[in-house]
């Protein structure tokens, strides 16, 4: 494989190579930085300062900038609060009278001999959330062309007679529960008041309708139940009448087999005699 050289005999650094007042400057003197590695170093250096030296002043200008809109925002709001304060006072601002009370009032035993007062008037603040004292009636506006109202006829008053006074006795509502006053009211004004004989009793048919279903429905269990009953008790009857049967069988069988124990003493004789296999057991 053949390597390849470049010819560098030409090259700025290489001829200033010996020189020692010779000071890199551009991209070109220093080659490929083997030569003047110390140059490359200081350039390093000197680069990463002017860098460091604009970032900071960068910062600087953020900075200047950043207080700049901080002082632009305060002032603004600085603005805002006095022109509210200055309404606020002007609205609040107080007012000094000159008073001089009469000697033939009431007030002249309080007024320890002087003949005049200064009094000072303020507004009382008034809560922004509270509601509005007065109620704004928005009344229509009368136009020019429309005609004058039309006035309404009374009828002369009437004298009122006794019938009239007590039908427009009204009883005062009493709660049935509460009573912190202890008013008595009879029992016919309760009920009345109560307004129950107001409106007439009405009983829906269903009700009938569901007593009926209820009482057809209690008496089908009922009938279910006795029929579940009898046949619990007809399986438990056939169940002990089984019983007994297996009970008496096992009796008639242990009864057989007595018999059969009871004769065989008479033959044991003959048949340990000649039996061929009962004669070791004899």
């Amino acid at each position: 494989m053949a390597e390849s050289f470049t010819d560098v005999s030409n090259a700025p650094w290489f001829k200033q190579r010996h020189n020692e007042g010779f000071a890199p400057q551009k991209v070109e003197d220093f080659g490929d930085g083997v030569p003047f590695l110390r140059f490359t170093l200081l350039n390093f250096l000197l680069t990463w300062v002017l860098l460091s030296v604009k970032e900071n002043a960068g910062d600087d200008d953020e900075e200047e900038e950043l207080q700049r809109e901080i002082e632009e925002t305060k002032a603004s709001l600085q603005k805002i609060l006095n022109r509210r304060f200055t309404t606020a006072r002007q609205r609040h601002s107080s007012k000094f009278i000159k008073y001089k009370p009469s000697q033939q009032s009431a007030s002249a035993a309080f007024n320890s001999g002087a003949k005049e007062r200064i009094i000072n008037i303020l507004e009382m603040l008034a809560d922004p959330l509270d509601p509005p004292k007065f109620k704004q009636k928005h009344l229509p506006k009368p136009s020019a062309s429309a005609s004058p109202p039309v006035p309404i006829m009374h009828s002369p008053p009437r004298p009122v007679n006794v019938k009239d006074q007590q039908d427009w006795k009204i009883p005062p509502c009493i709660s049935n529960w509460i009573n912190p006053k202890g008013y008595t009211i009879p029992l016919d004004k309760r009920l009345a008041a109560d307004g129950r004989a107001l409106h007439d009793v009405h009983i829906n048919n269903n009700f009938a309708t569901l007593l009926e279903a209820l009482y057809l429905a209690e008496h089908k269990a009922r009938e279910a139940a006795a029929i579940r009953s009898k046949l619990q008790k007809e399986i438990l009857m056939k169940e002990k009448e089984r019983k007994e049967r297996e009970l008496r069988a096992l009796a008639q069988k242990a009864r057989s087999e007595r018999t059969v124990l009871d004769y065989l003493p008479h033959s044991r004789h003959n048949f340990f005699e000649f039996h061929p296999l009962s004669q070791g057991l004899v």
